[in-house]
Protein backbone atom coordinates (compact mmCIF):
# COMPACT_ATOMS: atom_id res chain seq x y z
CA UNK A 1 0.00 0.00 0.00
CA UNK A 2 0.96 3.44 -0.54
CA UNK A 3 2.18 5.77 2.70
CA UNK A 4 -0.17 8.47 3.68
CA UNK A 5 1.26 11.21 5.59
CA UNK A 6 -1.51 13.03 7.56
CA UNK A 7 -0.64 16.74 7.44
CA UNK A 8 0.50 16.69 11.01
CA UNK A 9 3.18 14.55 10.41
CA UNK A 10 6.42 16.74 9.29
CA UNK A 11 7.89 15.69 5.75
CA UNK A 12 11.25 14.87 4.29
CA UNK A 13 13.31 17.63 3.32
CA UNK A 14 15.52 16.09 0.73
CA UNK A 15 17.45 19.06 0.59
CA UNK A 16 18.38 19.28 4.28
CA UNK A 17 19.85 15.81 4.25
CA UNK A 18 23.36 14.81 5.04
CA UNK A 19 25.74 13.09 3.32
CA UNK A 20 26.05 10.30 5.56
CA UNK A 21 22.25 9.90 4.87
CA UNK A 22 22.23 10.16 1.06
CA UNK A 23 25.18 7.54 0.70
CA UNK A 24 24.14 5.49 3.26
CA UNK A 25 20.16 5.47 1.77
CA UNK A 26 22.02 5.40 -2.34
CA UNK A 27 24.06 2.22 -0.97
CA UNK A 28 21.56 0.20 0.95
CA UNK A 29 19.29 0.83 -1.71
CA UNK A 30 21.60 -0.47 -4.20
CA UNK A 31 22.86 -3.50 -2.66
CA UNK A 32 19.27 -4.82 -1.51
CA UNK A 33 17.41 -4.47 -5.23
CA UNK A 34 21.18 -5.97 -6.48
CA UNK A 35 20.25 -8.74 -4.40
CA UNK A 36 16.38 -8.97 -5.25
CA UNK A 37 16.82 -9.00 -9.01
CA UNK A 38 19.21 -11.27 -8.68
CA UNK A 39 17.21 -14.13 -6.69
CA UNK A 40 15.25 -16.61 -9.27
CA UNK A 41 12.68 -17.29 -6.16
CA UNK A 42 10.98 -14.45 -6.65
CA UNK A 43 8.64 -13.50 -9.40
CA UNK A 44 8.77 -10.45 -11.06
CA UNK A 45 5.70 -9.13 -8.81
CA UNK A 46 7.43 -10.36 -5.82
CA UNK A 47 10.54 -8.46 -6.73
CA UNK A 48 8.87 -5.09 -7.22
CA UNK A 49 7.22 -5.57 -4.41
CA UNK A 50 9.78 -6.28 -1.67
CA UNK A 51 11.90 -3.36 -3.47
CA UNK A 52 8.77 -0.59 -3.04
CA UNK A 53 8.04 -1.93 0.44
CA UNK A 54 12.21 -1.45 1.46
CA UNK A 55 11.99 2.51 0.01
CA UNK A 56 8.60 2.80 2.08
CA UNK A 57 10.04 1.46 4.89
CA UNK A 58 13.70 4.10 4.61
CA UNK A 59 11.41 7.00 4.06
CA UNK A 60 9.64 6.00 6.57
CA UNK A 61 11.90 5.58 9.08
CA UNK A 62 13.66 8.93 8.55
CA UNK A 63 10.32 10.99 8.54
CA UNK A 64 9.07 9.54 12.14
CA UNK A 65 13.03 9.74 13.08
CA UNK A 66 13.86 13.00 11.90
CA UNK A 67 13.24 15.29 14.81
CA UNK A 68 13.79 13.00 17.55
CA UNK A 69 16.76 14.07 20.37
CA UNK A 70 20.33 13.81 18.75
CA UNK A 71 22.36 10.59 19.66
CA UNK A 72 25.96 12.14 20.87
CA UNK A 73 27.31 10.40 17.32
CA UNK A 74 24.72 12.87 15.16
CA UNK A 75 21.16 12.50 14.20
CA UNK A 76 19.36 9.89 14.90
CA UNK A 77 18.32 9.06 11.64
CA UNK A 78 21.87 8.09 11.10
CA UNK A 79 22.11 5.67 13.36
CA UNK A 80 18.78 4.01 11.87
CA UNK A 81 20.68 3.93 8.61
CA UNK A 82 23.94 2.72 10.22
CA UNK A 83 22.17 -0.16 11.46
CA UNK A 84 20.72 -1.30 8.26
CA UNK A 85 23.05 -0.65 6.46
CA UNK A 86 25.81 -3.11 9.21
CA UNK A 87 23.62 -6.06 8.36
CA UNK A 88 24.22 -5.93 4.56
CA UNK A 89 27.40 -4.49 4.19
CA UNK A 90 29.15 -6.42 7.17
CA UNK A 91 27.26 -9.40 8.09
CA UNK A 92 26.41 -9.86 4.36
CA UNK A 93 21.99 -9.98 5.06
CA UNK A 94 20.00 -9.78 2.13
CA UNK A 95 16.56 -10.65 3.27
CA UNK A 96 14.67 -7.94 2.28
CA UNK A 97 12.26 -8.51 5.19
CA UNK A 98 15.55 -8.19 7.65
CA UNK A 99 16.38 -4.64 5.59
CA UNK A 100 13.02 -3.40 6.56
CA UNK A 101 12.87 -4.96 10.18
CA UNK A 102 16.07 -2.90 10.30
CA UNK A 103 15.40 0.16 9.39
CA UNK A 104 12.11 0.13 11.57
CA UNK A 105 13.85 -1.10 14.56
CA UNK A 106 13.45 1.87 17.17
CA UNK A 107 10.16 2.67 15.15
CA UNK A 108 7.79 1.22 18.28
CA UNK A 109 9.56 1.42 20.81
CA UNK A 110 10.06 5.79 20.45
CA UNK A 111 7.97 6.63 17.86
CA UNK A 112 4.91 4.55 18.06
CA UNK A 113 2.39 7.68 19.03
CA UNK A 114 3.33 8.60 15.24
CA UNK A 115 2.82 5.17 13.73
CA UNK A 116 -0.33 4.81 15.70
CA UNK A 117 -1.71 7.83 13.93
CA UNK A 118 -1.10 6.43 10.48
CA UNK A 119 -3.62 3.80 11.05
CA UNK A 120 -6.43 3.64 9.59
CA UNK A 121 -8.68 1.36 12.10
CA UNK A 122 -10.83 1.92 14.37
CA UNK A 123 -8.60 0.77 17.21
CA UNK A 124 -9.80 2.38 20.87
CA UNK A 125 -9.38 -0.30 22.90
CA UNK A 126 -6.08 -1.12 22.36
CA UNK A 127 -2.77 0.94 23.68
CA UNK A 128 -0.55 2.96 21.29
CA UNK A 129 2.19 0.52 20.83
CA UNK A 130 -0.15 -2.45 19.86
CA UNK A 131 -1.57 -0.19 17.41
CA UNK A 132 2.32 0.74 16.11
CA UNK A 133 2.50 -2.55 15.51
CA UNK A 134 -0.56 -3.36 14.07
CA UNK A 135 0.21 -0.35 11.39
CA UNK A 136 3.61 -2.22 11.17
CA UNK A 137 1.74 -5.54 10.46
CA UNK A 138 -0.39 -4.19 8.17
CA UNK A 139 2.07 -1.94 6.17
CA UNK A 140 5.15 -4.44 5.78
CA UNK A 141 3.70 -7.56 7.04
CA UNK A 142 3.43 -10.22 9.99
CA UNK A 143 6.68 -11.22 10.02
CA UNK A 144 8.20 -7.58 10.18
CA UNK A 145 5.61 -6.76 12.49
CA UNK A 146 7.05 -9.72 15.15
CA UNK A 147 10.59 -8.85 14.45
CA UNK A 148 10.46 -5.01 15.42
CA UNK A 149 8.32 -6.32 18.41
CA UNK A 150 10.98 -8.65 19.70
CA UNK A 151 13.72 -5.24 18.82
CA UNK A 152 11.20 -3.04 21.07
CA UNK A 153 12.25 -2.78 24.41
CA UNK A 154 9.40 -3.26 27.24
CA UNK A 155 7.93 -0.66 27.99
CA UNK A 156 9.24 0.62 31.44
CA UNK A 157 7.96 -0.33 34.74
CA UNK A 158 11.37 0.38 36.97
CA UNK A 159 9.97 2.83 39.48
CA UNK A 160 11.60 2.28 42.96
CA UNK A 161 14.06 -0.59 41.36
CA UNK A 162 18.48 0.00 41.46
CA UNK A 163 20.58 0.59 38.35
CA UNK A 164 21.54 -2.84 38.62
CA UNK A 165 17.71 -4.67 38.52
CA UNK A 166 17.58 -2.62 35.48
CA UNK A 167 20.42 -3.83 33.57
CA UNK A 168 19.64 -6.93 34.78
CA UNK A 169 16.01 -6.20 33.37
CA UNK A 170 17.09 -5.52 29.87
CA UNK A 171 19.98 -8.11 29.89
CA UNK A 172 17.64 -10.70 30.25
CA UNK A 173 14.93 -8.39 27.18
CA UNK A 174 17.80 -8.94 24.78
CA UNK A 175 18.43 -12.88 26.20
CA UNK A 176 15.43 -13.67 25.68
CA UNK A 177 14.88 -11.42 22.18
CA UNK A 178 18.35 -12.87 20.44
CA UNK A 179 17.04 -16.82 20.79
CA UNK A 180 15.39 -15.74 17.62
CA UNK A 181 17.65 -16.25 15.02
CA UNK A 182 15.53 -13.40 12.64
CA UNK A 183 16.21 -11.02 16.04
CA UNK A 184 19.60 -11.53 16.39
CA UNK A 185 21.23 -10.17 13.52
CA UNK A 186 19.49 -6.92 13.91
CA UNK A 187 19.66 -6.39 17.92
CA UNK A 188 23.58 -7.17 17.54
CA UNK A 189 23.56 -4.59 14.94
CA UNK A 190 21.54 -1.92 16.44
CA UNK A 191 23.58 -3.15 20.10
CA UNK A 192 26.79 -2.27 18.02
CA UNK A 193 25.84 1.05 17.49
CA UNK A 194 25.34 1.45 21.31
CA UNK A 195 27.39 -0.17 23.18
CA UNK A 196 30.64 -0.58 20.77
CA UNK A 197 30.65 3.20 20.33
CA UNK A 198 30.53 4.30 24.19
CA UNK A 199 33.91 6.92 23.17
CA UNK A 200 31.38 9.02 21.68
CA UNK A 201 29.28 9.85 25.25
CA UNK A 202 31.65 12.43 26.06
CA UNK A 203 30.28 12.86 29.92
CA UNK A 204 32.28 10.47 31.99
CA UNK A 205 29.54 9.42 34.50
CA UNK A 206 27.21 8.73 31.61
CA UNK A 207 29.58 6.45 29.92
CA UNK A 208 30.76 4.78 33.22
CA UNK A 209 26.88 4.26 33.72
CA UNK A 210 26.26 2.61 29.95
CA UNK A 211 29.52 0.52 30.42
CA UNK A 212 28.50 -1.19 33.69
CA UNK A 213 24.88 -1.70 31.39
CA UNK A 214 26.31 -2.99 28.45
CA UNK A 215 29.44 -5.09 29.70
CA UNK A 216 26.88 -8.01 30.34
CA UNK A 217 25.18 -8.13 27.06
CA UNK A 218 27.87 -8.56 25.74
CA UNK A 219 28.48 -11.81 26.67
CA UNK A 220 25.26 -12.84 26.16
CA UNK A 221 25.59 -12.25 22.28
CA UNK A 222 29.00 -13.71 22.18
CA UNK A 223 27.63 -17.26 24.37
CA UNK A 224 24.55 -16.48 21.26
CA UNK A 225 26.76 -16.52 18.14
CA UNK A 226 29.09 -19.51 19.64
CA UNK A 227 25.98 -22.07 20.64
CA UNK A 228 23.81 -20.84 16.99
CA UNK A 229 25.36 -23.00 14.33
CA UNK A 230 22.06 -21.94 11.78
CA UNK A 231 22.99 -17.83 11.21
CA UNK A 232 22.66 -16.72 7.80
CA UNK A 233 25.85 -15.24 8.45
CA UNK A 234 27.52 -17.78 10.11
CA UNK A 235 30.84 -17.38 7.65
CA UNK A 236 31.19 -13.60 9.65
CA UNK A 237 30.59 -15.27 13.12
CA UNK A 238 34.47 -15.29 14.13
CA UNK A 239 34.98 -11.93 13.20
CA UNK A 240 32.05 -10.40 14.56
CA UNK A 241 32.87 -12.46 18.05
CA UNK A 242 36.40 -11.18 18.24
CA UNK A 243 35.45 -7.81 17.88
CA UNK A 244 32.76 -8.45 20.58
CA UNK A 245 35.58 -9.35 22.78
CA UNK A 246 37.86 -6.44 21.89
CA UNK A 247 35.10 -4.14 22.88
CA UNK A 248 34.70 -6.14 25.92
CA UNK A 249 38.10 -5.81 26.96
CA UNK A 250 37.88 -1.44 26.24
CA UNK A 251 33.97 -1.49 28.44
CA UNK A 252 35.56 -3.10 31.31
CA UNK A 253 39.19 -1.18 31.46
CA UNK A 254 37.14 1.98 31.32
CA UNK A 255 35.04 0.75 34.07
CA UNK A 256 38.56 -0.41 35.88
CA UNK A 257 40.11 3.03 35.34
CA UNK A 258 36.60 4.79 36.64
CA UNK A 259 34.98 2.81 39.31
CA UNK A 260 38.05 2.59 41.81
CA UNK A 261 35.09 2.29 44.92
CA UNK A 262 33.66 -0.93 42.99
CA UNK A 263 37.02 -2.70 42.77
CA UNK A 264 37.88 -2.05 45.95
CA UNK A 265 34.80 -3.75 47.30
CA UNK A 266 35.23 -6.64 45.22
CA UNK A 267 39.03 -7.12 46.26
CA UNK A 268 37.55 -6.48 49.87
CA UNK A 269 34.67 -9.13 50.03
CA UNK A 270 35.77 -11.50 47.84
CA UNK A 271 39.10 -13.41 49.04
CA UNK A 272 40.08 -16.17 46.66
CA UNK A 273 40.42 -18.18 50.26
CA UNK A 274 37.10 -18.07 51.22
CA UNK A 275 35.61 -19.77 48.44
CA UNK A 276 33.71 -23.20 49.12
CA UNK A 277 34.78 -26.21 47.44
CA UNK A 278 32.68 -25.50 43.98
CA UNK A 279 34.47 -25.59 41.20
CA UNK A 280 32.09 -22.94 39.54
CA UNK A 281 32.69 -20.43 41.98
CA UNK A 282 36.66 -21.43 41.92
CA UNK A 283 37.02 -20.78 38.42
CA UNK A 284 33.92 -18.27 37.80
CA UNK A 285 35.66 -16.35 41.04
CA UNK A 286 39.12 -15.72 38.79
CA UNK A 287 37.14 -14.77 35.43
CA UNK A 288 35.22 -12.52 37.15
CA UNK A 289 37.76 -10.68 39.15
CA UNK A 290 40.03 -10.59 36.10
CA UNK A 291 36.79 -8.89 34.63
CA UNK A 292 36.65 -6.62 37.11
CA UNK A 293 40.19 -4.86 37.32
CA UNK A 294 42.67 -7.20 35.24
CA UNK A 295 45.93 -9.03 36.61
CA UNK A 296 46.61 -6.87 39.04
CA UNK A 297 43.24 -7.18 40.83
CA UNK A 298 44.35 -11.27 41.07
CA UNK A 299 47.52 -9.92 42.16
CA UNK A 300 46.77 -8.07 45.08
CA UNK A 301 43.40 -10.75 46.35
CA UNK A 302 46.60 -13.26 46.04
CA UNK A 303 49.08 -10.77 48.74
CA UNK A 304 45.64 -11.24 51.23
CA UNK A 305 45.73 -15.19 50.45
CA UNK A 306 47.15 -17.85 48.71
CA UNK A 307 45.09 -20.13 46.32
CA UNK A 308 45.02 -23.38 45.27
CA UNK A 309 42.32 -24.85 43.34
CA UNK A 310 41.13 -28.96 43.99
CA UNK A 311 41.32 -31.56 42.00
CA UNK A 312 38.12 -31.83 39.93
CA UNK A 313 36.70 -35.49 41.84
CA UNK A 314 37.85 -34.03 45.04
CA UNK A 315 35.53 -30.96 44.24
CA UNK A 316 32.48 -32.89 42.79
CA UNK A 317 33.11 -36.42 44.43
CA UNK A 318 32.89 -37.68 40.70
CA UNK A 319 33.32 -41.77 40.40
CA UNK A 320 35.93 -41.63 37.15
CA UNK A 321 34.61 -43.31 34.54
CA UNK A 322 35.95 -44.74 30.99
CA UNK A 323 34.08 -42.08 29.57
CA UNK A 324 35.10 -39.01 30.88
CA UNK A 325 38.41 -39.64 32.57
CA UNK A 326 40.55 -37.95 29.72
CA UNK A 327 38.53 -34.93 30.66
CA UNK A 328 38.83 -35.21 34.45
CA UNK A 329 43.02 -35.56 33.69
CA UNK A 330 42.71 -32.63 31.65
CA UNK A 331 40.95 -30.64 34.13
CA UNK A 332 43.22 -31.40 36.84
CA UNK A 333 46.13 -30.86 34.22
CA UNK A 334 44.92 -27.17 33.89
CA UNK A 335 44.17 -26.81 37.52
CA UNK A 336 48.18 -27.75 38.94
CA UNK A 337 49.02 -25.78 36.15
CA UNK A 338 46.77 -22.75 37.70
CA UNK A 339 47.79 -23.44 40.55
CA UNK A 340 51.36 -23.00 39.49
CA UNK A 341 50.88 -19.70 37.98
CA UNK A 342 48.92 -18.64 40.40
CA UNK A 343 51.63 -19.48 43.56
CA UNK A 344 53.85 -16.20 43.37
CA UNK A 345 51.49 -13.18 43.70
CA UNK A 346 54.58 -10.33 42.16
CA UNK A 347 55.33 -12.43 38.99
CA UNK A 348 51.51 -13.79 37.58
CA UNK A 349 52.14 -14.19 33.70
CA UNK A 350 48.27 -12.95 32.81
CA UNK A 351 49.35 -14.77 29.13
CA UNK A 352 49.48 -17.58 31.04
CA UNK A 353 46.80 -17.15 33.40
CA UNK A 354 44.37 -16.11 30.43
CA UNK A 355 45.31 -19.33 28.21
CA UNK A 356 44.52 -21.84 31.19
CA UNK A 357 41.52 -19.82 32.16
CA UNK A 358 40.26 -19.92 28.77
CA UNK A 359 41.24 -23.75 28.18
CA UNK A 360 39.98 -24.95 31.63
CA UNK A 361 36.54 -22.75 31.18
CA UNK A 362 35.91 -24.77 27.33
CA UNK A 363 36.10 -28.18 29.32
CA UNK A 364 33.75 -27.33 31.97
CA UNK A 365 30.94 -24.77 29.90
CA UNK A 366 32.45 -25.46 26.30
CA UNK A 367 32.47 -21.34 26.12
CA UNK A 368 35.34 -19.04 26.37
CA UNK A 369 35.27 -16.41 28.86
CA UNK A 370 38.44 -14.17 28.99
Amino acid sequence: MNLEIPNNLPTTDQNKEDDFVVDTKSKLSKNINLFIDSNDEYTTEQKEHYKKKVEEAMNLALEIHKDQKPRPDGPYVNHILRVSNRIVEEYGIKDPELVISALLHDSVEDQSKKLAELLAENTENISEREKALLFVKNTFGERVSKIVSKLSNPEPETEGLSPEQKNNIYKEHVKEAIEDSDVLPIKLSDFSDNALNLEAVGDPARRLKLSKKYAPVVLEFIRALKRNTDLVFVSKKNSIISKLENSLDSICEFINLNDKERTKEWEKGHQLGDLESDYGNEYHFLGAGYRMGGIEVIKNVLKKKPFHMKKYEQVYSSVITESNKDKVFKINQLAEKMNKILSNSEDVNEADFKQTYNELDFLLRGEIYL
